[in-house]
């Protein structure tokens, strides 16, 4: 089994230039309904919210989180892009981690175990 996520996104040009930021890498498939981008074998796409069969909310209806290797240099490379972050890295059982925010009102967390 491979976990691909989506999220849905209002201005699909803003949001792919936030995630070319975040991810550092160009998407693998770009159009106005639909955007994704390759992380390891699965997918994070954005898809444009008039192209969802259902009505929804806006915004952290899910918070996708991704292990990096260097949570520090991840937190000074996000925080000049991201709409929110929080204050500082946090401690949470065995994990260091934050959260931040894209341009849509999704909430994002990076990870790294101590």
């Amino acid at each position: 089994m491979k976990l691909n996520l989506y999220i849905a996104v209002t201005d699909m040009e803003r949001a792919v230039e936030f995630y070319r930021a975040v991810f550092q890498t160009d998407p693998m498939q770009k159009s106005d309904r639909f955007s994704a981008f390759q992380l390891g074998d699965g997918f994070f796409g954005l898809m444009n919210k008039t192209a969802y069969a259902f009505p929804l909310e806006m915004g952290n209806n899910c918070i996708p989180n991704f292990e990096v290797s260097d949570i520090e240099a991840e937190y000074n490379r996000i925080k000049p892009i991201a709409s929110k972050i929080t204050d500082a890295i946090m401690l949470v059982g065995p994990f260091r981690l934050f959260q931040f925010t894209d341009t849509e009102g999704n909430v994002l967390e990076f990870y790294t175990t101590n």
